[in-house]
């Protein structure tokens, strides 16, 4: 990168390469009836205001999580609000 040039890299989504978005991963340790499941867990922890940030949510391989997209200048914010326990465990994708 830097020698074609790049002076900066900058935070992009795995999933769709969209600037400005951290693909983050919601684990659970049971299978997942439905993607409701994973957003209900979402909101009573952060509150509903996380509806308006999540973006492209799917299923991980055995229906033992989501990812999903939240805007960057998000994470931070999102990460001290939530807590992992037992069944839910949250992070941000490395891959």
């Amino acid at each position: 990168g830097h020698i074609s040039g790049a002076t900066s890299v900058d935070q992009r989504s795995l999933i769709n390469s969209n600037v400005g978005f951290v693909t983050m991963i919601l684990q659970c340790s049971i299978e997942m009836p439905n993607i409701s499941y994973a957003w209900k867990e979402l909101k009573e922890q952060l509150g509903e205001e996380i509806d308006s940030k999540v973006k492209g949510m799917v299923f991980l391989k055995g229906k033992l999580g989501v990812c999903f997209d939240v805007p960057t200048a998000s994470v931070t914010e999102i990460q001290e609000k939530w807590h992992d326990s037992r069944r839910w465990q949250l992070s941000v994708a490395t891959e």
